[in-house]
């Protein structure tokens, strides 16, 4: 499976499930981590990756849903830094599963 806004993944560390609300990329950001340890010095861009903004899918009665961030994934939900991967699980009602490969993977803002 690839990545596509409205789908429901999941962590290898696992967190969520969330819901792919919002992508950006493909980028060549340095990780997180590398920037923090990386004290000034020029970093080498990573691989080129996709940063994406998620919604929890179970909401606290009463609150606005949680947004987490799960940056540097490639398409197949692989991790540009380390190990980790995402989990897929399903859509969300009302979006269309890819029946075939190719996919047009813009930013697209929800």
């Amino acid at each position: 499976m690839t990545l596509c806004i409205g789908e429901i993944v999941r962590t290898s560390y696992r967190t969520g499930p969330m819901r792919i609300v919002q992508a950006r990329g493909p980028c060549t950001d340095p990780s997180y981590l590398d920037q923090i340890n990386g004290m000034g010095k020029p970093l080498a861009p990573s691989e080129p990756h996709f940063n994406l903004v998620c919604e929890f899918v179970f909401v606290v009665p009463g609150r606005k849903p949680g947004i987490g961030y799960l940056n540097g994934y490639r398409l197949d939900g692989t991790s540009v830094w380390c190990d980790d991967f995402l989990i897929f699980e399903s859509v969300a009602a009302g979006v269309n599963l890819q029946l075939f490969g190719t996919y047009d993977f813009r930013v697209r803002e929800i």
